[in-house]
């Protein structure tokens, strides 16, 4: 069992790293985080190129982007709580070029103006939501799930979801 917290930037990541666990965790982030080519990314850095296999089981994690997965291969979040604590925040944010991303068993909730999950862009292989439970902010304009409008270049070669229950506070 472990506790990571950071008051200014990001409460833990992994970068360039292959076969991680995270395990029965509470991972926390209330500061800015950290730029990286014009992008602030805050909350837990979930994993990033050319990071693959990545696990993530049995922890609460918080901050603006709960969880942020970018040029990933086969990272697999499940039996997690993911919780956006800002406005126009994120549960969980899949985002450029990560493919066979897996979601299952975890409550997800966004922040105000933002979305328990967003896919972004350029996603291919396959991304699977399995018996996921979405909340939103007490207040609010709100989205359960955001998908970007994929790109032609990289073809989008599935979404699936399965048992996906969304609860109140809902607009």
């Amino acid at each position: 069992d472990s506790y990571m917290a950071s008051a200014a930037g990001t409460g833990a990541g992994v970068f360039s790293s292959s076969g991680n666990v995270i395990s029965r965790s509470t991972i926390t982030s209330s500061g800015a985080g950290w730029t990286r080519a014009g992008r602030s990314f805050t909350g837990w850095f979930g994993v990033y190129p050319p990071s693959d296999s990545n696990i993530i089981d049995s922890c609460y994690i918080q901050g603006s982007t709960a969880v942020y997965v970018e040029e990933s291969v086969g990272a697999s979040i499940k039996n997690s709580v993911l919780a956006s604590t800002w406005t126009g925040g994120y549960g969980l944010r899949n985002a450029t070029r990560s493919s066979r991303l897996a979601v299952s068993s975890s409550s997800i909730t966004g922040g105000p103006g933002g979305a328990a999950v967003f896919l972004d862009q350029v996603n291919s292989i396959s991304i699977n939501l399995s018996s996921n439970i979405i909340t939103g902010p007490q207040a609010g304009a709100y989205s359960g799930i955001l998908i970007a409008t994929q790109t032609s270049a990289t073809p989008f070669a599935g979404l699936a979801i399965a048992g996906m229950t969304f609860m109140d506070p809902l607009p």
